[in-house]
């Protein structure tokens, strides 16, 4: 095989190699972004329903949303480019979160406000404000999930 061939060759290998960990690192960005979420999903729910209960916790209710608060902050961090549908991602996020970052980024900051607003009202011990305080932080999350997230078959 002469020079060109064997760099050729080279290039090819060095470029499905370099292929295949994009697609891994694609794949495992995706896989955290959903436990991410799940995380996310479990402190909604709990305190959603810890809300509901005639007597809630307090400290059930801090923890939810001081969850909450910790990772509302980082949410457009999990959408690095590269990680959607447009790398063969399996995923519910749409297209638009990457073709539109700057709205995607914008409603994910309106979650994050309303997440420390929830969580700084159960820090301070009122619950009366944390339950007002729900309804904003569920609509938060609608307006992204409206806007950038593709329904579940």
């Amino acid at each position: 095989m002469n020079r060109t061939g064997c760099a050729a060759l080279i290039a090819l290998s060095i470029s499905a190699f370099a292929g295949a960990s994009l697609a891994e690192d694609a794949a495992s960005i995706a896989q955290a972004r959903h436990e991410h979420f799940k995380q996310i999903g479990a402190a909604m729910k709990g305190l959603s329903d810890e809300l509901k209960t005639p007597a809630p916790s307090l400290v059930q209710v801090r923890g939810y949303t001081q969850r909450l608060d910790e990772l509302a902050p980082q949410l457009p961090s999990w959408f690095p480019a590269g990680s959607g549908p447009a790398a063969g991602i399996k995923t519910h996020a749409k297209a638009e979160v990457w073709q539109k970052p700057a709205e995607f980024t914008k409603d994910a900051a309106a979650f994050a406000l309303e997440a420390h607003k929830i969580n700084a009202a159960a820090v301070r011990g009122d619950l009366a404000a944390v339950a007002a305080e729900a309804p904003a932080l569920g609509q938060t999350c609608k307006t992204c999930h409206m806007a950038f997230r593709q329904k579940e078959d």
